[in-house]
């Protein structure tokens, strides 16, 4: 039996449970039926089109997928790269980490602060370094969502770091740094 006719039959269970989870289950094969037609418009539609592939895949996980979003991590468009990052949170694969890392350094700060989200979900302590070097950021929101992803990670070597915020005159770096330190060790 194939797994969409399991699914179909299940469809007419009699627990709302299971009908449901079917339902989610069949809205993701039908999206892993067209992933080749998704793939080529992540390669070559224009930005709308991009946006809304990509908006597709928070719902699958695997391999090609992971593969689909390191490619549009590197796209020329700032939404798709930003979308992107914020996919990859979403998905929620440890094995996104560097794709994050590497978005950190990205020139756009939209893209910075969606990777910053996203390192937030993951507390992995590969961040630290590179989020360390957003501390320095002029732009605010990056700033903010820097000093929150460093102290989820709890690591005292950056408490002298955290402390110059919390002490500081900028209310919305100063609050998140403060909240940091009840998170350091």
């Amino acid at each position: 039996m194939r797994r969409k006719e399991v699914l179909v039959g299940a469809l007419a269970s009699d627990n709302e449970e299971v009908r449901s989870a079917a339902a989610k289950s069949l809205e993701q094969l039908d999206i892993w039926e067209s992933i080749s037609r998704i793939e080529g418009v992540l390669i070559s539609g224009d930005k709308m089109d991009k946006l809304r592939a990509l908006c597709s895949l928070d719902k699958l996980r695997g391999p090609r997928v992971l593969g689909l979003l390191q490619k549009t991590a590197k796209d020329p468009v700032e939404d798709v790269r930003s979308t992107t990052m914020r996919i990859l949170g979403i998905v929620g694969d440890n094995r996104v980490v560097p794709i994050l890392i590497e978005a950190l350094k990205d020139k756009s700060v939209m893209v910075q602060r969606e990777a910053l989200d996203s390192c937030l979900k993951f507390r992995d302590v590969r961040c630290l370094n590179p989020v360390i070097e957003l501390l320095k950021s002029p732009d605010d929101g990056v700033l903010e969502r820097a000093i929150e992803v460093v102290g989820s990670l709890g690591d005292k070597s950056t408490e002298a770091v955290i402390m110059g915020y919390a002490t500081g005159e900028k209310v919305g770096p100063k609050l998140r740094a403060i909240r940091a330190l009840g998170f350091m060790e």
